[in-house]
């Protein structure tokens, strides 16, 4: 669960750009700062920012410091799993919820780029953090709010995929027809 990549579709057509890199902002700059190395061998990336399995382990290293945590109490810290802090953030988990928020912080410095180049109406959350819950989902669509142009958010909508655990499948299925209609042309 740690791959970030989007897609872009403007007028109802999947965008790939000149080398099939349209939407991706896996490794956009969002932590300046970070001395954390990208798969990409870049720094400062989303995808490591956001890593649900960075937050797995910044969450089992720091548990000690949450006893009370939902995440820590009766359990090995070993054992939390990114689904277990989604769940204690909609709880009202102050631990989980310090998680998500940096997850949220980055994820939205990244959207907000989006949104003042692209311009967008819909954005869609898939994958793993498509389950990441209520918490998770405001506190992003705030940051966004307040990163972006005055005004610039008012008719975008932010929502998780409907879709579930089928989502990869549908896309890999529109990218094949995409592609084989396109070899038609």
């Amino acid at each position: 669960p740690d791959g970030v990549t989007s897609g872009l579709v403007w007028d109802g057509t999947l965008v790939s750009g000149k080398r099939g890199l349209a939407g991706e902002i896996g490794h956009m700059p969002v932590d300046l700062d970070s001395d954390t190395v990208c798969a990409c061998g870049g720094r400062g990336c989303l995808e490591p920012a956001i890593s649900l399995l960075r937050m797995q382990e910044r969450a089992r290293k720091t548990a000690a410091e949450w006893p009370d945590s939902l995440l820590c109490r009766g359990r090995d810290p070993g054992a939390i799993a990114y689904r277990d802090i989604f769940t204690a953030a909609d709880a009202g988990d102050a631990f989980a919820r310090h998680l998500m928020d940096g997850s949220a912080k980055y994820f939205a410095a990244a959207i907000s780029h989006v949104v003042q180049v692209v311009d967008p109406e819909l954005i869609i959350i898939q994958g793993e953090y498509s389950a990441a819950g209520e918490y998770f989902l405001g506190q992003f669509r705030d940051r966004v709010r307040k990163t972006t142009l005055p005004g610039m958010d008012k008719h975008i909508q932010i929502q998780y995929s409907r879709l579930g655990d089928k989502q990869g499948l549908i896309g890999a299925a529109h990218f094949a027809a995409d592609q084989f209609y396109a070899s038609l042309e």
